[in-house]
């Protein structure tokens, strides 16, 4: 399976962003990969749940706090052990409390961090142009990206991995 992408395309407001949205899904592209990102009060009045893009680094902070809280729960464990003894409980329990800890404040963080495509594109955003985000792989994005540009979207300098592929 080819790594997914995020690419993001510029629509000057939500009549083009629809035509963005349905080119793309008569080329194939599956419906549950296609977001659009606007201000605020665009997306809450006039753009449906389920093509609201809410990435934030809670899932990648989330790993991210599971694996280093986890590796720091062995060390610390390591350390208990070497000064007052136990065994391999006490290794396991240090790693699944490193990992409890980590993870659960790690996501914590990660979920008040706004999305990279929020962050990067924030003046065309707030000037009241809509996103059309696309995640897809290289081989398809190529006829994707045609048809969105053939409704007058514009392709932006983006192309980051989806989080979760």
């Amino acid at each position: 399976m080819a790594t997914r992408h995020r690419h993001v395309f510029l629509t000057i407001d939500l009549a083009q962003a629809s035509r963005a949205v349905h080119a793309a899904r008569a080329h194939g592209t599956p419906d549950e990969d296609i977001h659009i990102v606007a201000r605020s009060d665009i997306e809450v009045r006039r753009i449906h749940d389920r093509r609201k893009m809410a990435d934030s680094d809670f899932i990648p902070g989330a790993i991210r706090g599971i694996v280093i809280g986890g590796i720091i729960g062995v060390l610390v464990a390591v350390l208990v052990m070497a000064t007052h003894g136990g065994g391999i409980l006490a290794l396991a329990l240090g790693a699944l409390i490193g990992a409890a800890v980590g993870g659960l404040g790690a996501s914590l963080m990660g979920a008040g961090i706004q999305d990279p495509v929020r962050r990067r594109f924030g003046t065309q955003i707030d000037a009241g142009n809509i996103l059309v985000v696309i995640d897809e792989d290289g081989e398809d994005l190529r006829g994707t990206a045609q048809a969105l540009q053939e409704v007058g979207a514009i392709a932006l300098p983006y192309d980051a991995p989806t989080a979760m592929t």
